[in-house]
């Protein structure tokens, strides 16, 4: 894993929160991503069987 520079982290309780809170959104973005990525591979590999089903028959 690749680590960002490192800054500092703020003080307030406001600034941390909203700090945690972009960093969760972030991370959900992220999810969101990889769960769209895993579902388009998913459709990939049913299109390639029923190809292949196809030709077989």
């Amino acid at each position: 894993m690749i680590s960002a520079p490192q800054t500092p982290l703020p003080t307030s309780p406001d600034a941390l929160r909203d700090l945690v809170l972009s960093l969760l959104q972030q991370q959900e973005e992220q999810e969101a991503e990889r769960t769209r990525i895993i579902a388009q591979q998913q459709a990939a590999i049913a299109l390639r069987d029923e190809t292949i089903a196809r030709l077989e028959s």
